[in-house]
């Protein structure tokens, strides 16, 4: 069994990498490529560095659990079906506070077979063309294999949600209620830039200097560089401030 690690220079990168190198189940192969844009060239560049029958992809922001290994090779070795070319796994997000889809184990030759394209929902777009092909997905929704954007930074927060806009995936409610909950205004920051991301269009798949670009936009949008003061690793109040104003009142 493999990995493909597709990552950009991620906070989390480092503890990525230590998971999945010290599995209780060593993987065989640990395929790594790192700021290849956009992400399309980079996960098909990876596909075709694989040797095994089956690959877990992994993002540069997931942790893996040191026992998701043998729950992969238990999922295998419990299939008796041939269609079967996927299995889906959860991963809990610290961010959100709840579990959320973002982990598969899948045979590599189907992905090499469906190369993913170079638009933003690839993903959905390859899995429709695969379930085309008669081709079985399994889910295991109460297996959680790893963690996800655990303790992200802004620029991370800003890309999450910007592209969720983009992409119709609606966190609102529940970004709301973490604020309301928690008050960290990190969750004011994630509601603006799905504000910021909403009816716009992305060109292509994921590319992080397409998204630094408007990560400088948008920083702009919510306080004019004239009197912005130096940004620094965190939102300083005086940004926080003008989200409080911008944002929706909260009851």
């Amino acid at each position: 069994m493999n990995v493909l690690i597709i990552s950009a220079d991620e906070p989390q990168l480092e503890q990525c990498l230590a998971s999945v190198h010290n599995q209780k189940r060593p993987f065989r192969q640990i395929v790594h490529i790192n700021n290849v844009i956009p992400h399309a060239d980079a996960v098909n560049q990876g596909v075709k560095e694989l040797t095994g029958k089956w690959t877990v992809l992994v993002g540069g922001d997931m942790i893996l659990f040191p026992d998701a290994s043998e729950i992969f090779n238990d999922a295998i070795r419990k299939n008796n079906d041939k269609k079967t070319c996927s299995f889906q796994f959860k991963l809990y997000d610290p961010f959100l506070d709840m579990k959320i889809s973002g982990c598969n184990l899948t045979l590599a030759q189907v992905l090499r077979d469906f190369p993913i394209k170079n638009v933003i929902a690839n993903d959905i777009a390859r899995g429709e063309e695969i379930k085309k092909a008669e081709w079985i997905y399994k889910w295991h929704p109460h297996l959680v294999v790893g963690t996800h954007c655990k303790d992200p930074s802004d620029f991370q927060i800003f890309h999450r949600f910007y592209v969720a806009a983009i992409k119709g995936v609606d966190r609102t409610p529940r970004l709301h209620k973490l604020l309301e909950i928690t008050g960290d205004e990190k969750y004011r920051l994630a509601l603006k830039a799905y504000e910021f991301g909403v009816g716009k269009e992305y060109p292509g798949s994921h590319n992080i200097q397409y998204e630094m670009e408007k990560y400088e936009e948008f920083k702009e949008w919510i306080y004019p560089s004239s009197s912005r003061p130096e940004m620094k690793s965190f939102w300083p109040r005086r940004l926080i401030t003008s989200f409080k104003m911008l944002g929706p009142k909260l009851k």
